[in-house]
């Protein structure tokens, strides 16, 4: 649940900050941290995380 949580907030707050400014440095930055922050949640299955990191980011170019 806690991965749901901070993959939804990171989307949020990405979007705030692509609406606000264009060229910013932190664009992306936040998706980024959000998959460093939950990767512990993955230790015995990495290829869940694999498959988290691979729908975040189709999911990320499609609404970006």
């Amino acid at each position: 649940m806690i991965i749901f949580i901070v993959t939804v907030i990171s989307f949020l707050l990405e979007y705030l900050i692509n609406l606000f400014s264009f060229d910013s440095f932190f664009v992306g930055l936040i998706i980024f941290s959000s998959m460093v922050l939950v990767q512990p949640y993955f230790k015995k299955n990495k290829n869940l995380y694999f498959y988290l990191v691979y729908i975040t980011n189709v999911l990320y170019r499609m609404l970006m």
